[in-house]
């Protein structure tokens, strides 16, 4: 008599990664996207009382008025987009246990978290256009007499802040993979690679090697500088930030790979 062979059970179904990019999305602008378009309208209306005392204090152009001011405005975006963007990247699903549900289903963990990263970077550059839109209208009003002046942000901008994104986000998700309080240790890097390479950095000898490991952070006002003139953009440090921090977010995927999400 032939014994019953009992059904084997199906296998669980994989997720859809891309089924996981709207949430990603969505969460981004609710809990990190919000936040930045607030605190950058916070700063641009400062930067716009100082551009308006500039140009009733001094004989200079609108367009000579703007320049530094934007630039340095732009550069706290880039670095505070890529704050709110990476803090918890990672880190909050491991602390919270968050990665119990979002894995439930089998679901590629380095994949979901590249993509999430990707998600996160349209995401700023989207609060990153609303802000270009605002301030080209408030800049742009008040200084619109003068010809040429509209718009004040030029084209290349977003990609150029894209870019940055790249470059110091891949070591904000470095620290999301591998430490808790990953803000706090993202800024460290950030004022140490600012500092050590504004005094070695041209220094012989071996802290200068020492200096270089570090990313040349220190250029990144430069950058946008040149993004928001128009000027010709620093490609050798460019290209060092954005490889600096690819191979960051590279070491982060590789090291959730080594160390469980599980592991506190």
């Amino acid at each position: 008599m032939m014994e019953r062979i009992a059904p084997s059970a199906a296998p669980p179904r994989r997720a859809r990664l891309l089924a996981y990019a709207w949430w990603q999305l969505a969460d981004y602008l609710v809990e990190k996207g919000v936040g930045t378009f607030i605190t950058m309208v916070f700063a641009g209306a400062l930067v716009f009382v100082e551009f308006r005392q500039a140009i009733e204090s001094f004989p200079m152009s609108a367009r000579e008025a703007l320049s530094a001011p934007l630039a340095a405005l732009g550069g706290i975006l880039v670095l505070l987009g890529v704050l709110f963007a990476t803090n918890g990247i990672v880190s909050d699903d491991r602390k919270h246990g968050y990665y119990r549900f979002l894995f439930a289903k089998p679901v590629n963990v380095q994949r979901f978290y590249a993509q999430k990263f990707v998600v996160h970077l349209l995401g700023f550059l989207l609060v990153a256009g609303m802000l270009v839109v605002t301030f080209n209208l408030t800049f742009g009003r008040f200084a619109g007499a003068e010809a040429g002046v509209l718009p004040i942000f030029p084209r290349r901008l977003l990609p150029v802040m894209a870019l940055l994104f790249v470059a110091l986000g891949g070591i904000g998700f470095l620290m999301s993979v591998v430490l808790r309080v990953d803000w706090l240790t993202f800024m460290s890097v950030y004022v140490a690679s600012d500092q050590l390479w504004r005094v070695f950095g041209d220094d012989a000898g071996w802290i200068r090697f020492a200096v270089r490991a570090l990313p040349p952070v220190h250029r990144l006002n430069e950058i946008v500088g040149a993004a928001v003139r128009g000027g010709a953009l620093p490609r050798t440090e460019l290209t060092w930030l954005v490889a600096y921090g690819l191979g960051c977010l590279a070491l982060g995927l590789v090291a959730l790979r080594v160390r469980p999400l599980a592991a506190n």
